[in-house]
């Protein structure tokens, strides 16, 4: 459904996109790509095993000198902040109401959250996790999936420490 809606889109702007309706952890690629983008944290739904080959895989879609830029929620700016619930007015474009309760295993690493969605007069509940890293945790999983340089920035764009370089 999201592939159909972002291929009438394409269209819609007059764009030829090669949509691919795949798994991260087994890309049909080797030594394509220059540039492998991961945004808004795209990275991290899988147990550790999964997650770091997911890495290996993005690693060897790169081209030599490729570059993995990697956008996710830093477990170190996060936790500061951490919220144990949300309740959010009006999601999406349909309004409504959406709830989510969270807890943090630092055992684990993971965010678990239960999504609760109410429009129209229906609830939807539905529960996932994510990966939280520090930036030496990731920068260790980076440099072990055989990336040259791993650069850290904060939120604000500043360089924070030594996105990755293939």
């Amino acid at each position: 459904m999201f592939l159909e809606i972002a291929q009438i889109d394409a269209e819609r702007r007059g764009v030829d996109v090669d949509y691919v309706l795949g798994d991260m952890r087994n890309l049909p690629w080797t030594e394509r790509f220059a540039v492998v983008i991961s945004w808004f944290t795209s990275f991290g739904y899988f147990d550790d095993e999964q997650n770091r080959i997911v890495l290996h895989e993005v690693r060897r879609c790169l081209r030599p000198g490729g570059l993995f830029l990697l956008d996710l929620n830093h477990r170190d700016g996060l936790l500061p902040v951490w919220r144990a619930s949300d309740l959010v007015h009006g999601h999406g474009p349909c309004g409504g109401l959406m709830v989510d309760e969270r807890e943090f295993d630092p055992v684990t690493g993971r965010s678990s959250t239960v999504r609760s969605v109410v429009r129209d007069g229906s609830t939807r509940r539905f529960s996932f996790f994510v990966r939280l890293f520090s930036f030496t945790e990731l920068r260790d999983w980076l440099r072990h999936a055989d990336f040259a340089t791993v650069t850290g920035y904060a939120g604000d764009g500043d360089r924070g420490v030594d996105g990755a370089e293939g």
